[in-house]
């Protein structure tokens, strides 16, 4: 047997209905409505770029926030489709590490998205000369040099070379060689270098920059001759460890007899000889 509903509960179940029809579009918006975040990061800056699914509702307003700084407008929208919109930003100055970037759209109705990313920011290095060898581990920053040539047994690279200190690189020198271990690394004009292999242990090493000049690494290991200006001449020979510096004009430099034995002729025409079974360090003299 059926049963008739009475009016007044039936007044009341329309009443309800139509309060949760009226709720309903709310609920379903917020359904709707997307955020999709894209961040690519290009050294310390990021640019990102939003694409926004409204649905059917309208954007009041878009904003982002990068870590825990102050939410910062999206600027303007380009409308993509007719529920669809995008925007695109830039961050820069970015510290070196992880970031955070969120975006929130605020659509009216009370309807909101959101979406993050997490980015690194990676250590930029620099490559002053564009050899593909960054700054910090260069021989050479400043001239070009991928091979990083450094046959002249010092902590610079060859193409940074100035034995002189003429301001002119011995690259570009008009009479200059280089000898190291027997083999002629450069060789120019009116010089003359001679070298040995080494023994064991570091490299033998002669220089000679300026015209007439002469320089002679010989025998052991380590040793090394630089003569610096016209007619001068430099020799490091019978032991190890020897240095022989002649830097002026018909300036003489030999040291020999031992190990580490040093001699350096400073000035034109000035002589310095080490000879020392023990080692010995003289300027512009004789020793022992």
């Amino acid at each position: 047997m059926s049963r008739r509903v009475p009016p007044a509960l039936v007044g009341a179940l329309t009443i309800f209905a139509l309060i949760a029809a009226s709720l309903a579009p709310s609920v379903a918006a917020s359904g709707r409505a997307s955020v999709t975040l894209d961040v690519n990061v290009d050294g310390t800056s990021a640019s990102a770029v939003a694409e926004v699914n409204r649905g059917p509702q309208q954007i009041d307003s878009c904003s982002y926030v990068v870590d825990d700084a102050a939410a910062v407008s999206c600027g303007s929208a380009i409308e993509t489709a007719k529920k669809t919109a995008r925007y695109a930003f830039t961050v820069t100055d970015l510290a070196v590490g992880t970031h955070v970037v969120t975006v929130t759209i605020d659509l009216n109705g009370n309807v909101s998205a959101s979406d993050a990313v997490t980015f690194e920011v990676a250590k930029t290095e620099t490559d002053t000369d564009g050899d593909g060898v960054p700054d910090a581990t260069d021989n050479c920053p400043t001239v070009a040099n991928p091979a990083q040539l450094d046959q002249y047994g010092s902590a610079k690279g060859d193409a940074c070379e100035d034995t002189d200190g003429d301001g002119t690189l011995d690259v570009d020198e008009a009479d200059i060689c280089v000898s190291v271990d027997g083999a002629d690394v450069l060789a120019r004009g009116n010089t003359t270098c001679a070298s040995d292999p080494s023994s064991g242990g570091g490299p033998n090493v002669a220089v000679a920059n300026g015209s007439g000049a002469v320089a002679q690494a010989l025998d052991g290991h380590d040793n090394t001759a630089t003569a610096v200006g016209k007619d001068s001449s430099a020799a490091a020979y019978a032991g190890s460890n020897n240095t022989a510096v002649a830097n002026g004009d018909g300036a003489i430099a030999a040291a020999f007899g031992g190990d580490h034995n040093s001699a350096t002729a400073s000035g034109d025409g000035e002589l310095a000889v080490a000879n020392s079974p023990t080692g010995c360090t003289v300027t512009n003299g004789v020793c022992p």
